[in-house]
């Protein structure tokens, strides 16, 4: 991810982001509560992040309700396998 994405970020949005990638996965209406934002906020905020190709959002159903499961998205290139490596052995923990 470009540093450019992330300067152009809310602090709101970088507050959501750091949420979802830390839970990995969350509802929505989760998200806006642990934000402690109202809903109509909570949704511009993930709106955002998914146009920014942060997070995906997909329907569910949490609680009897429709809502989105939001989930990080993760490219190769923001993962760093080196932290794997032990010497030139690849470490399963």
């Amino acid at each position: 991810m470009s540093a450019e994405v992330l300067e152009e970020l809310s602090e709101d949005e970088r507050r959501g982001l750091d949420l979802v990638r830390d839970a990995g996965s969350m509802y929505q209406s989760e998200f806006w509560k642990a934000l402690d934002v109202s809903s109509r906020k909570g949704s511009r905020i993930a709106t955002a992040l998914e146009e920014a190709g942060l997070i995906e959002r997909e329907t569910a159903v949490y609680e009897g309700n429709t809502t989105y499961e939001l989930k990080p998205v993760i490219r190769d290139r923001d993962l760093d396998f080196r932290l794997l490596m032990a010497g030139e052995m690849l470490s399963p923990f």
